[in-house]
Formats: C-alpha cells, sequence, structure tokens
C-alpha cells in the first residue's frame, strides 16, 4: 500500500469528497493506516462515493468522472497492482489501452500492419455509454473465473456500487457502471472487453482495441457486413451493451480517423497522418481550459500540459502537422490568452512574457519532430 501512496502523490488529479489532494496521500494515510488495515481485514471497509466531477469536452459536450477519496485512490491502486498480472497474461495482444508497456503508437502500427495486409474494409465500433453500462452481476461473474480471494471480490464489489456525489451534494446509487475517475476502473474494463477479445479471436477477426474503442479489419463489404451483425449480437447477448450504429463508421482507410489518425498510401504501404480533424480537436480543448482557468498561471500550465500529451498521443505519426498548422496554433493560444490577461500591455510584449513562461509550444514540437529549428 505504501507504494500505491507514492504513485498517488506523482498524480494530479482533483480531491474527493474527502477534500484532500493527492499530494497529502502519504501522510493522511499513514496516519489512518491502521485503523483502514483493520477495516479491510474484517471486511467492514466501505469506500466513499465519488465525486462528481464534469469535464467540458471541445463539442461542447460534457464528460462525468467520479473521483474517489484520497484512500479509496491508495485501496484502488492497490488492488490493481495484485491484479494486473494476474490478467496481463492472458489479455490479447492486439489491446492496447491502459496496459503496461503498450500505447496508441503501437495500436496504429498493428493498424497499419493489418492496412497493408489487404484488410482495407474498416468497422470502428462504437459501444454505447460502455463504462456507464457495464452489468455489476457480469463483472462480478468473471472477476470470479480467475480470483480466489473472495474478500478482494467483495471489496471490487463494493467500489462498483459505491455511487457518487453529486453537485448538489446528493447521493446517487451505482446500479450498474464503473465510474472514469479512479484507477480500478480502466483494468475493469479491459477484463470485461477480454471477453470480445477472445470471441474475436476465435473467429479470426482481425481487431484492434484501445479502451473501449474497437476497430475490425475486413477484406470485402460483404464481409463487413457480416461481421457487424455478429460482433452487434455478440456484444448484446454477452455483454449486455448496445452498439450505436449511427456512430460505428464503415470505411476504406483514406476516409477514416482511428484514435486521432488518418492513413495514406504511399510506395505501397499505408503512412499516418494527423488529419484537420485532431488538430482543431486540440485547439478546443486548450480553448476550453483557457475558458475555465481561473489565473494566468493555471491557464499556461494548463495549455502546456494539453500540448505535452498530445505530442505524446501523436509523435510517431509517419506525417506531422505543418509549420502553417503549427504556427497558426500557437497564434490561436496568444490571442486567447492575451483577450483574458492581456489588460494594459500591448501583444508583442505579452507574446515575450509568453514565450519565456510557456515551456512548449507547437512550433517547438514541429521543430523537435522534423529535427531542425523553425523561423518565425
Amino acid at each position: 500500500m505504501k507504494s500505491a501512496c507514492i504513485i498517488q502523490r506523482k498524480q494530479v488529479t482533483g480531491r474527493g469528497i474527502d477534500g484532500i489532494s493527492c499530494k497529502e496521500a502519504v501522510t493522511y494515510t499513514q496516519k489512518h493506516l491502521k485503523e483502514n488495515l483493520k477495516a479491510l481485514k474484517n471486511g467492514t471497509y466501505n469506500p466513499l462515493p465519488a465525486k462528481r466531477t464534469e469535464i467540458p469536452k471541445p463539442d461542447g459536450r460534457i464528460r462525468t468522472i467520479g473521483i474517489p477519496s484520497v484512500m479509496d485512490k491508495v485501496i484502488q491502486q492497490s488492488i490493481k497492482t495484485v491484479l494486473e498480472p494476474l490478467y496481463e497474461e492472458s489479455f490479447s495482444d492486439t489491446s492496447y489501452g491502459f496496459r503496461p508497456d503498450r500505447n496508441i503508437h503501437d495500436a496504429v502500427t498493428k493498424a497499419k500492419e493489418y492496412l497493408d495486409s489487404g484488410y482495407t474494409h474498416v468497422i470502428q465500433i462504437d459501444i454505447s455509454s460502455f463504462f456507464d453500462n457495464i452489468n455489476h452481476d457480469r463483472m462480478m461473474s468473471v472477476l470470479y473465473k480467475k480470483i480466489k480471494d473472495r474478500d478482494m471480490l467483495k471489496l471490487i464489489r463494493k467500489y462498483l456500487q459505491s455511487g457518487i456525489i453529486g453537485k448538489d451534494g446528493k447521493y446517487i446509487k451505482a446500479v450498474k457502471g464503473a465510474v472514469q475517475g479512479g484507477n480500478l476502473s480502466p483494468l475493469l474494463a479491459n477484463i470485461y472487453l477480454d471477453i470480445l477479445d477472445k470471441e474475436l479471436e476465435r473467429q479470426n477477426i482481425y481487431f484492434t482495441r484501445y479502451a473501449d474503442d474497437v476497430t475490425l479489419y475486413c477484406k470485402s463489404k460483404e464481409e463487413v457486413l457480416n461481421v457487424l451483425d455478429t460482433t452487434e449480437r455478440f456484444i448484446k447477448v454477452k455483454l449486455g451493451m448496445d452498439i450505436n450504429r449511427n456512430k460505428t463508421e464503415i470505411g476504406m482507410p483514406e476516409e477514416c480517423v482511428m484514435l486521432g489518425f488518418g492513413f495514406f498510401k504511399e510506395n505501397g504501404k499505408y503512412k499516418s497522418y494527423i488529419p484537420e480533424k485532431t488538430i482543431r480537436k486540440l485547439a478546443k480543448k486548450i480553448c476550453t481550459n483557457i475558458d475555465n482557468s481561473t489565473e494566468y498561471g493555471e491557464a499556461i500550465r494548463k495549455t502546456s500540459n494539453e500540448i505535452k500529451g498530445w505530442y505524446s498521443n501523436y509523435r510517431n505519426a509517419d506525417k506531422f502537422i505543418s509549420v502553417k498548422s503549427a504556427k497558426s496554433l500557437d497564434r490561436m493560444i496568444l490571442e486567447k490568452l492575451y483577450k483574458k490577461y492581456g489588460k494594459g500591455c500591448n501583444i508583442k510584449m505579452f507574446k515575450e512574457k509568453l514565450d519565456k513562461e510557456a515551456k512548449v509550444s507547437m512550433k517547438k514540437l514541429v521543430s523537435i519532430y522534423n529535427n531542425r529549428p523553425i523561423k518565425d
């Protein structure tokens, strides 16, 4: 549990209903360690409800997550540390999200491998509100097959059913779903969806999965229709979930955007690039972060973190964004920040200040990618 405390201390997440930050995790956990270990051992420990938090999406919609208390973050991390090696050995080789030593680049590399092999008819499945619709009894029946510690199983069920506290302070009971925001839900999601992975493997259907983003690869239009129908039935019957047909996309590689990457063919091989849709999404996300910031330093920090995280995801694209696009994004960021925080300062001076304080910019990242400096 000590290592779980250290992990939580390094993470930057919001506070749960206990009001304790991750930086205070070690001190708080050590202070209450004996009483909580005793409660865990005798089965009387009850998780606190998660704190409902709304995160604005670039498209204007709201993403809802639940932030656990710091003690529950630590306990969930401890459970994950024990269970992850147990399940990793049997997870599918083409599942990539929320797994150690796997990332979005691996998923895109595998996608290009399928495309180059002639599996160019692509189905991008949208499972309707996946995390919100995980059936607790089905989830527990899957866990029972591999976990022999009944106390741990009871604790996991408690976490699934712990519910959330809404913005109005009212308790909302959890009858289904796994609240996003804790350390355990990504692993539980992978365990649940591994049922689908194994069925696709049994049917020799080529696929990649990154969390609940499932992409299937076929050789013909006729195969697409059959694969989609059989997969939809399986998800309905075995997972108790529905496919959103309106959001499920079917097309050729050049028409698809998978995990934010587009694809084009060059010299007989498929390569990845960053489409305008992905760049616009980044721009909207940065604007939303600036709008929701209460002070200049917070806006700078959020913007820099967003850009760095974005670059980490897309730095391995075969074709990166253009210098023109990078400069345009930097200009947009400058104008957005100047409009909100530049009162009493001309824009040239504000830019000089921003260049000194912002540790990263799109122009710098393009320079790093191309391994050469870019002139203003």
